[in-house]
């Protein structure tokens, strides 16, 4: 028969109370890990600005161009293309074509308005005394800009247009050898006539200086 040893006893159990309590903390541990592991991960709420297409870019101008149709924003009128709903802004624009002929005839410029060119806010073109082309639109002070770019035809001829806005538009012409153009003097007109000679002009404009002194610009 064995006799153990009181101190074996001890230092035995010790060891055992200590395994155990490993075991307790060590499945603790991996409660907690599996715990983590499997909880849902929330991803971060994504804000309507992230969402939106980035200006600049294709998407972007469709979405602008959707939202300010339905907002009424941008909208087709008599005066133009009105831009805005706190500027007032307007845009106009026309092709003016010169046809050859004779000045005292045929040979006068007219609005080129088709199926594939569309003119806004124009109402009438002509020659004044001075040989300069005159446009007529619905309004147009106060004006924010304006540009006249000959067509293909013209550059290859060295012709340019400078525009004077007010309550007309008054455009002269200028060719690279001859000087001024005026376009009441035959061989003037001859030089910037032509089947499929064009002028762009565009214009930009406010409303009115009520609708400028509310877009916050100086009354004057």
């Amino acid at each position: 028969m064995r006799v153990r040893r009181p101190g074996l006893v001890a230092v035995s159990d010790r060891v055992v109370a200590a395994g155990f309590v490993g075991m307790v903390l060590a499945g603790m541990v991996l409660s907690a890990c599996g715990a983590f592991d499997s909880a849902p991960v929330t991803k971060p709420a994504v804000g309507a600005a992230a969402a939106a297409p980035e200006a600049g870019t294709a998407a972007g101008a469709a979405t602008g161009a959707a939202a300010g149709a339905a907002t009424g924003k941008v909208a087709a009128t008599e005066d133009g293309i009105a831009i805005g709903d706190r500027t007032g802004l307007r845009f106009r624009g026309a092709v003016i074509r010169f046809p050859p002929g004779d000045v005292r005839g045929a040979g006068r410029p007219y609005i080129h308005d088709n199926a594939t060119h569309v003119a806004l806010g124009v109402k009438s073109v002509s020659v004044d005394s001075a040989g300069n082309l005159v446009i007529k639109t619905n309004g147009m002070s106060p004006v924010v800009s304006a540009a006249v770019s000959g067509d293909e035809t013209l550059s290859a001829r060295g012709i340019i247009g400078g525009a004077s806005v007010g309550a007309v538009t008054r455009i002269t012409f200028y060719q690279v050898g001859t000087g001024r153009l005026r376009l009441n003097r035959q061989t003037h007109w001859n030089a910037i006539a032509g089947d499929r000679a064009n002028v762009w002009v565009t214009w930009i404009s406010v409303a009115g200086a009520g609708q400028r002194a509310k877009a916050g610009a100086p009354a004057s």
